[in-house]
């Protein structure tokens, strides 16, 4: 899996959308509890409730490795 691979799964999740909440982060990921997200998340700049899905690719890849 790559940080492009990541980036179209959650696009394709959001309907090419370029930004993500929460939410969506959960259910793309496949995590029942949206909190099981939050270390990728804390620390992302985000607008109103949305995180942009480059940086929350790259925040997942850094976990990865």
């Amino acid at each position: 899996m790559t940080k492009t691979d990541l980036v179209k799964a959650m696009r394709r999740h959001t309907r090419d959308a370029d930004f993500i909440t929460r939410e969506e982060v959960r259910a793309c990921m496949g995590y029942g509890d949206p909190h099981k997200v939050d270390r990728y998340l804390h620390g992302l700049g985000k607008i109103g409730r949305k995180y942009y899905i480059p940086e929350v690719a790259d925040r997942i890849m850094q976990e990865i490795k």
